[in-house]
């Protein structure tokens, strides 16, 4: 059976901060937490202010999504709200996870002259 993956946000102030994909979600939240203690970047000070505060809330937009779906919708949500905590990287050999304009076509770019290269040759 085929794992089923969620898209969440966290918001502040009616501002997305951050847009992340999981297949379970509740373990992902509590692990957010659980970096958070451990961790100095902005995005660990912010949930733990929120954390201290009872207003941690991350918030579920789509669910039960194949994975190649979820990667599509992350990035077309990365695209539309750029948030603040999201950090630009890749991190799978399949999909850039999080990307911009530039490193999203840059991606594209290597790896259709690969996939056109791989076709030509068999």
């Amino acid at each position: 059976m085929e794992k089923s993956y969620s898209i969440y946000c966290f918001k502040d102030n009616g501002e997305i901060v951050y847009i992340g994909m999981t297949c379970d979600p509740q373990r992902r939240y509590k692990r957010h937490i659980e970096q958070s203690r451990r961790k100095s970047k902005p995005k660990d000070h912010w949930i733990r202010k929120q954390v201290s505060q009872n207003t941690f809330c991350p918030i579920t937009l789509f669910s039960n999504l194949s994975e190649d779906e979820a990667h599509i919708k992350e990035r077309e949500l990365l695209q539309q709200f750029t948030p603040k905590f999201n950090v630009l990287t890749y991190t799978t050999h399949k999909h850039p996870k999080k990307h911009n304009k530039e490193t999203f076509e840059a991606w594209m770019t290597k790896h259709i002259h690969k996939w056109v290269n791989h076709f030509i040759q068999t």
